[in-house]
């Protein structure tokens, strides 16, 4: 199915059908979701229901504060938001999981879903759109040049 470019006036068809993103910032086979926040979920995120123990700040009972520290230095370390999530997951399950009443799971999706979008992470969101902007460069750069006759292909050269 030929697709059109956005700035053609009279396009019959959209762009978007059987589109996907341009860098899954929840890692390979994401699904959908109707808002990004913590709020638009009904899972558990322990982020969003505890907060630091001023009594235990720097200390290992600070289980809130390590987690937002572990979160932090990988943030600064610039390692992908997908592989932050797992290595707090891993956290969580194994430091900070059985403190917690009732020992609910916090799943890696939750766990991403807060380091992005809560504004928590400074830093988090616009790691994750650098990645975006490397990735639509890197795809379009792979499909740009017709490697027989070294033109330009000018229909993906508008594609993105």
């Amino acid at each position: 199915m030929p697709r059109t470019r956005p700035h053609d006036d009279d396009a019959e068809e959209s762009i978007t059908s059987g589109t996907g993103p341009a860098y899954a910032v929840a890692g390979y086979g994401a699904p959908d979701t109707t808002g990004v926040h913590c709020s638009a979920f009904s899972e558990f995120c322990f982020f969003c229901t505890y907060q630091k123990n001023a009594d235990a700040v720097g200390s290992e009972a600070d289980l809130y504060g390590n987690l937002v520290e572990m979160a932090d230095n990988l943030t600064t370390l610039k390692r992908e938001p997908s592989a932050i999530a797992h290595h707090i997951s891993t956290a969580y399950k194994s430091t900070v999981q059985h403190y917690v009443p009732d020992k609910p799971n916090w799943s890696v999706a939750s766990i991403l879903r807060h380091l992005l979008y809560s504004n928590t992470f400074e830093g988090m969101f616009e790691d994750g759109v650098t990645s975006m902007f490397t990735s639509l460069i890197a795809r379009q750069n792979s499909a740009l040049v017709d490697t027989t006759s070294g033109q330009v292909i000018e229909d993906n050269r508008y594609v993105y």
